[in-house]
């Protein structure tokens, strides 16, 4: 494993005259990405934890996640509770996709019907399909758009996870 590190440093030019002395401080911090430790020393610097495309979400899931943390002092129990309300917020929408996948199920003989009958005619078989669907009012995307819209969320979750270098060797 390497034993060279690393690291550049950018700030503002300085012009002295020949004879003239200045004196310049900076800080220099070497350690974790912890967001609070990183926040006071430099505007923007919190950026540095990557929670990669879904920062954003990430982000927001992070602090849901830190806040738990602080009232049941475990972070195995501050991710269950973060993905309980994260299912919390989005139970209507799941309840209308179970309901949707579960009158699918219903009509699920029907529609094997309808391929056996139009075996050879997909164009009809599609055609019957979709009057069915429009008979029994089910609209298709029903069933899977509300876990299409729930993904980015889990994504998130699991880039807080990845990045949280607090999660690291804590018990459960």
């Amino acid at each position: 494993y390497r034993q060279t590190f690393n690291f550049s440093m950018r700030g503002g030019s300085l012009t002295l005259s020949p004879g003239e002395s200045t004196q310049v401080s900076t800080t220099f911090y070497a350690g974790p990405e912890l967001v609070d430790r990183l926040t006071p020393l430099a505007q923007g610097l919190e950026l540095t934890v990557d929670y990669g495309w879904l920062w954003f979400i990430s982000d927001i899931l992070f602090k849901v996640m830190d806040f738990t943390h602080k009232y049941l002092g475990n972070w195995g129990a501050a991710i269950i509770m973060t993905t309980l309300i994260v299912k919390l917020v989005f139970y209507k929408m799941s309840e209308a996709s179970y309901r949707t996948m579960a009158l699918q199920r219903k009509l699920q003989p029907r529609i094997d019907a309808i391929s056996k009958r139009y075996e050879k005619e997909p164009e009809e078989k599609n055609k019957a399909i979709l009057e069915l669907y429009q008979k029994e009012s089910i609209h298709p995307l029903n069933g899977c758009l509300p876990t299409i819209i729930q993904m980015p969320f889990f994504f998130a979750l699991y880039y807080v996870l990845i990045e949280s270098i607090q999660l690291r060797l804590s018990p459960f």
